[in-house]
């Protein structure tokens, strides 16, 4: 039997706090998801893959949860260089950057960015899901000696991760020692596809992807001992998520990927989000439904309503399926609808759907508004979707309302009904002619319990100033929103700095004191990862 013990260990050149390391692939996207990690006690941890070239990745879905494990086919999405600028805040912390070229020189070039910064570096020469990387290296002995040799001659710990794909993954192991790696990493992702019977169509936007998680943990153990048996430096073991007795293969320590029931809270301010890291996850493969009516809300703004209902609390999201096209989280605004605007691809493509056309929904998801009170809601644009709910149980006593103009004001008649309603409009065609943050003013913060806010972002970052001013801020809550991959709190694409706060499961709703010294307001990130102001 193999222990895990809590003290420090050396691997591969890289002193790690403890044997238990956080895998490529999971969060890993910000500096600030690395260090929340890190706070709760992993021994180290190992970015996402660094490439040449900014990556958007593959359109989604780019990943789904099936029995045994996680299918993800993610695409290597990654900002490229500005990545050197995430992990200013944690020099002399154990930090892994994983990289990938297409050559060794791409491999080199990449290493050199992280060479006086990063504890050590990681090859991806193991991605089953990128074209012209990953796998597509890591299968050839010569190519994986070389791209070894290319970034362990700059004096950095390299360690490299190995493809189960192959016939003989003790040949790929030893040429990578031939090569000068450290350390080697096994196993990443087998290859696999779920396909949807109900759409006719593999479900995945690349079609098929990697495996992790319980269902390849024989598989990981086997590479492990071809290793152990064919290498004479260490072996990190990764894949099948299983506790310390199984690890049967003689690993020097363990990576975490595809985590089901390990669980860590916060210990950052943000302690009141905490959430499950990785709460055991049932199968959730799309559940295909059809558009059973479609309503014109404004000229820019529809409404697509469900042939069934799906359970959610107000302010929980889905993820919307759009076959061919892409995967995108969308506000439920009644348990059957979602209100859309069109203002991307995948919009533009629901836009051009007929009533009866199926489209896939998996979800909901994430932590919704907290009501006990009076309540006072805020909303700007289509961002008076996800506040609908509360209208419909009754739960608004007053609601501030804002547009560009008066057609553009969203659901007025259905809120009118239910509570006191104060419009504004920038073009003054409606109601008060200015921003509707000015509408506060009309109103007595202090008579109201909870402040639910949802809209364009500068003009909920107005809102919390506004709150901030009064003494108020965490009374609001706000309805977040950012580029979401999964949706699940795995791929970390909507991490958020200072805290690494995940949008798709500590939040999307979160409360104004939380908010305070942000991101929020000032900037998100794209599909790579990049930084934009927002």
């Amino acid at each position: 039997m193999v222990a895990l013990y809590p003290g420090p260990i050396e691997v591969g050149g890289i002193r790690l706090k403890n044997h238990l390391l956080l895998a490529a692939g999971i969060l890993g996207t910000t500096g600030a998801s690395l260090a929340r990690l890190l706070q709760n006690g992993a021994g180290g941890v190992v970015t996402k893959s660094i490439g040449p070239s900014p990556k958007e990745g593959h359109p989604g879905p780019c990943l789904i949860v099936v029995d045994g494990g996680i299918i993800n086919a993610m695409g290597l999405p990654n900002p490229s260089a500005a990545f050197v600028d995430e992990l200013a805040a944690l020099q002399g912390e154990p930090v892994v950057v994983s990289i990938f070229g297409g050559s060794p020189e791409e491999f080199r070039t990449v290493a050199g960015w992280f060479a006086g910064t990063a504890s050590g570096l990681e090859l991806n020469l193991s991605c089953p899901h990128a074209e012209g990387y990953g796998a597509a290296i890591g299968s050839d002995p010569a190519l994986v000696e070389e791209c070894t040799r290319a970034v362990a001659s700059l004096g950095v710990p390299t360690w490299v991760k190995l493809t189960p794909n192959v016939a003989d993954i003790g040949e790929i192991g030893a040429a990578a020692e031939r090569g000068g790696a450290d350390a080697i990493v096994a196993v990443n992702t087998l290859k696999a596809m779920r396909i949807s019977t109900a759409l006719r169509r593999p479900v995945l936007g690349n079609r098929f992807g990697g495996l992790s998680g319980k269902a390849i943990f024989p598989v990981a153990v086997r590479c492990v001992y071809d290793l152990y048996e064919a290498c004479s430096i260490p072996v990190v073991g990764c894949g099948g998520g299983s506790p310390p007795r199984n690890r049967e293969a003689q690993s020097s320590t363990i990576s975490i990927s595809s985590p089901r029931s390990r669980k860590a809270s916060t210990a950052t301010t943000a302690s009141t989000h905490a959430r499950s890291w990785g709460a055991p996850m049932h199968e959730q493969m799309p559940t295909p439904v059809a558009i059973k009516e479609i309503v014109e809300e404004t000229p820019s703004i529809r409404t697509f309503v469900f042939d069934r209902e799906i359970a959610a609390r107000p302010g929980q999201f889905v993820m919307v399926w759009v076959p061919g096209v892409d995967e995108i989280p969308m506000a439920l605004s009644s348990p059957s609808s979602i209100t859309v605007l069109k203002v991307g691809d995948a919009t533009a493509a629901l836009f051009a759907m007929h009533e009866g056309d199926p489209i896939g929904v998996r979800g909901p998801y994430g932590n919704g508004f907290t009501i006990s009170g009076r309540t006072l809601a805020i909303g700007g644009g289509v961002g008076a979707s996800p506040l609908l709910p509360l209208i419909t149980a009754g739960q608004v006593e007053t609601f501030l309302l804002g547009a560009r103009t008066a057609s553009e004001l969203l659901f007025a008649d259905r809120i009118r009904e239910s509570a006191t309603l104060m419009t504004a409009t920038d073009d003054g065609t409606a109601g008060h002619h200015g921003f509707v943050t000015e509408l506060m003013s009309r109103v007595d913060l202090a008579d109201f319990d909870h402040i639910c806010v949802c809209g364009p972002e500068v003009m909920m970052a107005a809102v919390l100033a506004v709150l901030d001013r009064e003494g108020c801020a965490e009374r609001g809550q706000f309805s977040l929103h950012r580029y979401m991959k999964c949706g699940v709190g795995l791929c970390g694409s909507c991490c958020t700095d200072p805290h690494g706060l995940r949008v798709c499961r500590d939040g999307p709703v979160f409360t104004g004191d939380i908010l305070l010294g942000s991101e929020f307001g000032h900037y998100a990130r794209d599909a790579s990862g990049s930084r934009h102001r927002v």
